[in-house]
């Protein structure tokens, strides 16, 4: 379910530079709701602390890898660097979202990932 709970808060559309405490209460209950309603399992804990638990350990790896995949040093910074260098080899922007996360949105009825290049106007 930990893939299913990520799911849910892209398509949430959680706001992910804001700290857990700064994210809107609506928009977490209908994220817990939907969660719920495919795993009516966890409807026996109380107050959904249960569902709390899934989607803040999953808000929290988010924030913990957006922190580490620009610094080099970690592995994520590295395998970032490597995924470059290979989409350079290949003739591919990395940057550009690839066909999966197109594919995610389409799934989700959200709009597709923007890529850098979109907002160089602004």
């Amino acid at each position: 379910p930990k893939s299913t709970v990520r799911d849910y808060l892209r398509a949430g559309r959680v706001e992910w530079s804001r700290g857990w405490k700064g994210q809107r209460v609506r928009k977490l209950g209908k994220i817990y709701d939907a969660i719920e309603a495919e795993f009516p399992v966890l409807r026996r804990f109380l107050g959904s602390w249960g569902t709390e638990y899934l989607v803040k350990a999953a808000f929290n790896s988010h924030r913990t890898y957006t922190a580490c995949k620009d610094d080099g040093l970690k592995y994520r910074g590295k395998m970032k660097r490597i995924r470059g260098q290979i989409a350079a080899c290949r003739g591919r922007n990395v940057d550009e979202p690839s066909s999966d996360e197109e594919e995610e949105a389409n799934r989700f009825g959200l709009d597709p990932p923007s890529s850098p290049r979109d907002h160089e106007s602004d």
